[in-house]
């Protein structure tokens, strides 16, 4: 993980970065280490969220929205290793809304993972080079997306994504791996809310630069100095198998 920081301040959570007092939890929960040769999967519907084959980093990822891997920091070997399969049953009454439906579930499984794998975590602010996706003069080339579920193929050098949000796509432009698009983290300053269907004429792999390809949808990337947040894993304790 890059390390040369201007400055690093440790934040006070606030209300907005930690569940509710007494937050609204999953009813049934069971949770088992992974067999070997699984497959990642993950699905979430108004009655149950279940996954396979994920890491506790994997978990924190879902459980705090558009934090990538590479922004979580601390806590032991294992939970980048170690995989488990997981189903949750939701409440009664769950929103249909997608955004809705995904908010609240986030709040359940930050709940969850205190409870079952003993997660202990803060939050710090790390000054660092970032780029900052932004609204261009043109209007964005962007489809208003009603309904899901979220998508994401690529046909012939172009990518389709399907009822993403911004947040979602500055993320994937973030850099997550060999073939990432750019080499520091993107920041949504779009102010754009909701979910969106758009197709990123952008050659995935083969070396192109993914600045005219954002600008063909009516954004922009600007380099920016600016604090970006970190979560750093004070404890954790494997899960008791159910």
């Amino acid at each position: 993980m890059k390390s040369a920081f201007a400055a690093a301040l440790l934040v006070t959570m606030t209300p907005e970065l930690l569940p509710a007092q007494q937050p609204e939890s999953f009813e049934v929960i069971s949770i088992r280490p992974t067999a070997p040769g699984t497959r990642v999967t993950s699905k979430l519907d108004r009655a149950q969220f279940h996954g396979t084959a994920h890491t506790l980093a994997m978990l924190l990822m879902s459980a705090y929205p558009d934090l990538p891997g590479e922004r979580i920091s601390g806590g032991p070997a294992w939970i980048r290793e170690d995989s488990w399969d997981f189903t949750a049953k939701l409440p009664p009454g769950m929103p249909a809304d997608d955004e809705k439906l995904y908010r609240r579930t986030e709040a359940m499984l930050q709940a969850f993972l205190a409870e079952r794998f003993k997660l202990q975590v803060h939050w710090e602010m790390r000054e660092q080079s970032t780029y900052a996706l932004v609204v261009a003069k043109t209007m964005p080339k962007l489809k208003v997306s009603e309904t899901g579920p979220p998508s994401f193929q690529i046909h012939d050098g172009r990518i389709e994504f399907g009822h993403r949000s911004m947040g979602e796509f500055a993320l994937f432009l973030s850099p997550q791996s060999p073939n990432s698009p750019t080499d520091r983290p993107v920041l949504d300053q779009t102010g754009l809310h909701g979910f969106y269907d758009f197709t990123l004429d952008w050659g995935f792999g083969d070396g192109s630069s993914i600045f005219p390809a954002v600008a063909q949808l009516g954004l922009r990337l600007e380099p920016r100095k600016a604090p970006v947040p970190y979560l750093v894993v004070d404890h954790a304790e494997k899960p008791a198998e159910n």
